[in-house]
């Protein structure tokens, strides 16, 4: 058995996927190939990610990346960040006196000059351009060499592949000295550019020197242009063995304003306040074949869902195959039922998925976890001296002597993880992709590079786990009993009683998930060890979820599933003294009950926050989540704070969440999730 994935009695190991867009990783330096429409880094507090704050935010072994260089939102290709202090200090100093090396593929559709030339000038900003003046009048000094790409055809008619190699590192600066030379980069209109469906500038390879031994090291990452830039992204962000449940297009953020479109495993879900046009009919047939979906359904958008029936407000089938009842999906590697004929929502809200993610894992974000003393133990498997993969070394021949390129060429058919080997150096993280090591291994210069199909017969990498893992010890359950199965009060009646059934050693962490639904929360808080109490105002959805737990290998009979008013419940529960490590309030925009009456979350969302506070052990976590647009994310956090005040505790430690990537956020489709994790004294 593979050591990396052996789990002692009574634990569970999260197994975080490898994201598509790794590159290369070892102790110093991570290489990403950055998707197109993906910042670098997030322009404002409550934007949308970068893909910085995606990577550091996901993992324990990321939480000290530094960026060194930046690309452009619509520049795709090769990233370096530093993880350590002496990458980051090597690698500034090498950018600073431009010994790193960097080549971009770009595309255009005007006539290019024949033959390598330069172009040397000073670059100011001038509002949210850059202007090139004649070197030394003003500006930083900017040179760009340009060249036609001598082996890449154009993937369409009437283009040009131009190589350019920005000697200097300014911002905008391929860009700006295109346009100079009369070519600008098709798709960039800031530039002068023909307007088309992204900004056709890859980052296609970087060469430095290692931060830890000087070897130079190449990294690179063919362009696809011709590729659907908006499933460029999410292909590279979601791993498809771990997760096939996302959104494909998001409004106007993807060019189809007023239209939502989601993959559901085999399955395509459209959304839109009409019947689909015949253009969004042609586009949902595309995205099945690309996706091998069987079957569309469509869903009319309607604000007066209420007032709807179950069988009219349920999506309905406009393109190949029903489905023949409930269907699974996957989500970070846990299963989840869906149905198209349960009513509006389909069982599962696809923009919580890196929250409930943060469940599965115990980390929240950079210094922050959600693990707590007496809770659950977090477990992870690093990279690194002492600890991590075997790495595989280089193929010498039988008498120990280094090889040539073509003797030692290895292929790795699976992602794996880098870490320092013996002889010093690591090895890529791909995505089916490849690492060559060419001339005297003593002193290797390895090439990575992204998205290299194995050769037919390629050499698989040895039994490794080609995931970081992490996760929790799993415990015995104590604390408090909750009311027992059957027993009725105002709020309702608790479906499930726990019986308190061991998991392993210490006591589990308590977890409390108020407006529960599906229990999609429950589930991976469960999954990762914990006792959970699910509270929801509808059976219907509580049986749904004890079904979700099923799926998962977990025994419903040890967690608590209780039918009944949210703020009846917390009451109930906070005078039978009961308290929790971790509370999910994840309301509807609105709800009401007999025993609660009308809920808004814009105007209730404070109220909520005090009545749960008494449930909450000191220094325990809030999870507050909300996706009204009536709720700016500052007012969201300052009716968190002021209800946590006004309890004479204190916000000791937070991270605010921005919804996913594949739920991208511009101007014209402004961000709606509004996400918080808190930790209070």
């Amino acid at each position: 058995m593979n050591p990396a994935r052996r789990q002692t009695p009574g634990c569970f190991l999260f197994n975080a996927a490898v994201p598509p867009c790794l590159i290369f990783e070892d102790e110093d330096l991570l290489v990403v190939g950055k998707p197109a429409g993906m910042n670098t880094h997030a322009p404002s507090p409550f934007a949308g990610e970068g893909i910085y704050e995606w990577l550091r935010d996901r993992e324990p072994r990321w939480s000290t990346l530094a960026i060194v260089h930046r690309l452009d939102k619509e520049t795709s290709g090769v990233l370096v960040f530093g993880k350590t202090s002496r990458a980051n200090r090597s690698l500034t100093a090498q950018f600073t006196h431009h010994r790193i090396r960097k080549k971009y593929l770009l595309l255009t559709d005007r006539p290019v000059k024949r033959g390598p030339f330069t172009i040397t000038s000073s670059l100011a900003r001038a509002g949210e351009k850059q202007v090139s003046r004649p070197a030394g009048m003003g500006g930083e000094r900017a040179e760009t060499r340009f060249c036609l790409a001598p082996v890449l055809p154009p993937p369409f008619p009437g283009a040009t592949v131009v190589v350019a190699e920005p000697v200097t590192g300014r911002t905008h600066q391929i860009r700006v000295h295109a346009a100079e030379a009369g070519f600008p980069v098709l798709g960039d209109t800031l530039y002068g550019g023909t307007s088309s469906r992204r900004v056709f500038l890859h980052a296609a390879e970087l060469t430095l020197e290692h931060p830890a031994d000087g070897r130079e090291m190449t990294f690179k990452s063919p362009p696809a242009f011709e590729a659907d830039a908006r499933l460029s992204l999410r292909e590279a962000l979601v791993e498809p063995a771990a997760t096939d449940a996302y959104r494909l297009i998001h409004g106007a953020a993807d060019g189809w304003p007023g239209w939502y479109v989601d993959r559901l495993g085999g399955f395509i879900l459209s959304q839109v306040e009409h019947a689909p046009t015949e253009a969004q009919r042609t586009e949902l047939a595309r995205l099945m074949n690309l996706s091998q979906a069987t079957g569309a359904y469509h869903k009319i958008l309607n604000r007066r869902v209420r007032a709807t029936g179950t069988a009219e407000a349920s999506p309905q089938l406009i393109i190949g195959e029903a489905a023949t009842g409930p269907f699974l999906i996957r989500e970070n590697g846990l299963q989840f039922e869906l149905s198209f004929t349960e009513g509006y929502s389909v069982g599962l809200f696809l923009d919580q998925r890196d929250n409930r993610r943060r469940l599965l894992s115990g980390y929240v974000a950079a210094g922050f976890s959600h693990l707590g003393q007496g809770g659950l133990t977090a477990i992870e498997l690093k990279t690194g001296t002492g600890g991590g993969h075997p790495l595989p070394r280089p193929e010498r021949n039988e008498r120990g002597e280094g090889q040539s390129l073509n003797q030692c060429e290895k292929t790795f058919d699976r992602p794996i993880l880098a870490g320092p080997s013996a002889s010093g150096y690591g090895v890529p993280a791909l995505a089916g992709g490849a690492i060559t090591c060419s001339g005297d291994l003593k002193n290797p210069a390895p090439t990575v590079s992204s998205h290299t199909p194995p050769p037919e017969g390629g050499t698989p990498y040895p039994d490794v786990s080609p995931h970081a893992v992490s996760g929790f010890q799993c415990a015995n359950v104590s604390g408090d009993s909750l009311p027992k199965r059957g027993e009725e009060g105002e709020g309702g009646v608790v479906l499930d009683s726990d019986t308190r059934k061991p998991f392993g050693t210490g006591s589990a962490a308590e977890v409390l998930n108020v407006f529960a639904y599906t229990c999609g929360f429950s589930v991976c808080a469960a999954r990762a060890g914990a006792r959970v109490v699910s509270v929801d105002l509808s059976k219907k959805y509580l049986e749904w979820g004890r079904r979700n737990f099923a799926l998962n290998g977990l025994d419903p009979a040890a967690h608590n599933f209780i039918y009944g008013d949210a703020f009846e419940w917390l009451r109930r529960l906070a005078k039978k003294n009961r308290t929790f490590d971790l509370i999910i309030l994840d309301p509807p925009t609105f709800s009401q009950s007999k025993a609660g009456g009308a809920f808004q979350a814009e105007k209730d969302f404070g109220r909520l926050v005090r009545a749960a506070l008494p449930l909450l052990k000191a220094n325990g976590v809030l999870l507050a989540s909300t996706n009204t647009t009536r709720l700016e994310p500052e007012s969201f956090l300052a009716a968190i704070a002021e209800a946590v005040h006004s309890t004479a505790r204190k916000i000791i430690q937070q991270h605010y969440a921005p919804q996913p990537p594949d739920f991208p956020i511009n101007r014209a489709e402004p961000a709606y999730l509004k996400t918080v994790w808190i930790r209070v004294s």
